[in-house]
């Protein structure tokens, strides 16, 4: 982990500052995806950005309404108490950085808690975004018409 050493809330778009320990010469980063060039992995990245703009601006958002975020959540949910555990693990590997923070989050693997973060675009007024989960193959529509 890097060391913190600040960081400075700007709310415009796009800016931001964060200082973090420098690490280049002791780590490297791994492929995200095996055999994807970076200029690729760009391309992916763009596209999604592109289905997060047509949906936030978007005129018409009825389709928010209808569309249930908590149907499932109980079977996705179901190993809150395995997740938890799993995640108590880091306190003992690193307990000079963790010891009780881990722990100090417990009320926040439920159910209802799930269902609430997934609502929560609503209490802080942000329109809300396809993720990754929803736009596998299977949960996307695809036009057999358009050629490209």
């Amino acid at each position: 982990m890097p060391k913190y050493y600040g960081a400075e809330d700007v709310t415009e778009p796009g800016k931001g500052i964060l200082a973090l320990e420098d690490l280049t010469d002791r780590v490297k980063a791994m492929d995200l995806f095996p055999g994807f060039s970076l200029t690729q992995v760009e391309r992916v990245m763009d596209a999604l950005a592109g289905f997060h703009y047509h949906f936030i601006s978007k005129g018409d958002q009825s389709w928010v309404a209808h569309f249930d975020r908590a149907t499932d959540i109980e079977h996705e949910f179901q190993d809150l108490q395995v997740q938890f555990d799993t995640c108590t693990m880091f306190e003992k590997i690193r307990p000079d950085l963790l010891k009780g923070r881990i722990t100090a989050l417990k009320e926040y693997f439920s159910v209802e808690t799930a269902i609430a973060a997934h609502y929560s675009y609503e209490e802080l007024g942000v329109p809300p975004v396809l993720v990754h989960y929803d736009m596998n193959p299977t949960n996307l529509m695809w036009d057999k018409e358009r050629k490209k």
